[in-house]
Parts: structure tokens; C-alpha cells; sequence
């Protein structure tokens, strides 16, 4: 994502980007404060984050289902009864309630390193945006598997300043 906000900016005739890092949740108040100009990191276009005027997506993709290895779970009609992690993002957590209601429960995780909590089976399985799970499972690929890819469709988006029409307009440009 800082490499795309590089080429967003760049093509907005903007010489420097300065990278704002904070808990995901807290992001977007960032930019409705204007503490930021743009929201970034694998957000999902979600109409219940007040303040936030969505872009055209950029990156289309689907969740993927992770499991510790050699675990019976292959698919989510699988996690009935089971505790399910997942990332703290109101998007994800919505598709989880709607596709799974029969789990045990759903534990959700902000930060690094949450992948531990499936490794040391606090959780049944990890509902995860593809994209990240390419690069986040790789230090548990001895102890943890993608079971299922394609969850659903869904994309990524940037986030910025409700009303703020003219950088909406110039992100938009620059994705196209």
C-alpha cells in the first residue's frame, strides 16, 4: 500500500508521502480529523465508518481460509461449533456473522503476530484477506496451511475525508 500511496502521489504532482501508522481500527478517524489525507492498508469499502468517502478499488480479492496443518477443517461449512480469529475489520467480521452463524465464537485480533493464536489453538481457524496472509503466514508455514481460498469477492479501497470530492476525484484519476 505505501507503494501504491507513491504512485497515488506522484501522480497527483505530490513530491513526498509520509506514512501515518496506527491501530487499523483507528485509521480513519485520522483522516476525518485531518491528521491524514488518505486511509490505506486493505480496507474494504464500508459505509459504517462515519467520515469516510470511498475510492474505486484498486485491488480485487477474496478471503482465504487458514488452519493449523492437518486439520480435518477444508472449508467453512467445516467451522460449525468453532472459534474462529480474525482481523479486526468491521467488513470481515460482517461476512463472517452472515456466512458462518453456527460458530462457537468469533475472537478478533489488531496488530502483528495474531497468527500465533491459531498456532497455539486459541482459535479453530483464521479468516484472512488473501493478500496478506501470502506474506503474514510465511514465518508458521510449518504449522499453519491455507485451507481455502475465494471466500468471497470483495475489494480493496482508499478512504478520505467525507466531503473532501476534489482528492476523491484525483485518487480516482490516479487508479484508473
Amino acid at each position: 500500500d505505501y507503494h501504491l500511496a507513491l504512485l497515488v502521489a506522484k501522480e497527483l504532482g505530490i513530491p513526498t508521502v509520509k506514512a501515518v501508522e496506527d491501530d487499523y481500527s483507528k485509521l480513519p478517524s485520522l483522516a476525518v480529523e485531518g491528521k491524514a489525507d488518505m486511509v490505506m492498508g486493505g480496507y474494504i469499502p464500508d459505509d459504517s465508518i462515519e467520515g469516510i468517502a470511498w475510492s474505486a478499488s484498486y485491488l480485487d480479492f477474496g478471503q482465504c481460509l487458514i488452519v493449523p496443518r492437518g486439520s480435518r477443517i477444508k472449508n467453512i461449512k467445516q467451522l460449525r461449533g468453532k472459534t474462529i480469529g480474525a482481523y479486526e475489520d468491521p467488513a470481515v467480521i460482517k461476512w463472517i456473522n452472515d456466512n458462518i452463524p453456527d460458530k462457537k465464537a468469533l475472537v478478533t485480533y489488531e496488530g502483528v503476530g495474531w497468527f500465533h493464536h491459531l498456532e497455539k489453538r486459541d482459535v479453530d481457524a483464521i479468516i484472512y484477506d488473501y493478500p496478506f496472509t501470502v506474506e503474514e503466514i510465511k514465518p508458521f508455514s510449518s504449522s499453519l496451511q491455507i485451507a481455502a481460498f475465494n471466500l468471497n469477492d470483495s475489494t480493496y479501497a482508499i478512504g478520505i475525508k467525507q466531503g473532501n470530492d476534489d482528492m476523491r476525484t484525483a485518487v480516482n484519476t490516479a487508479l484508473l
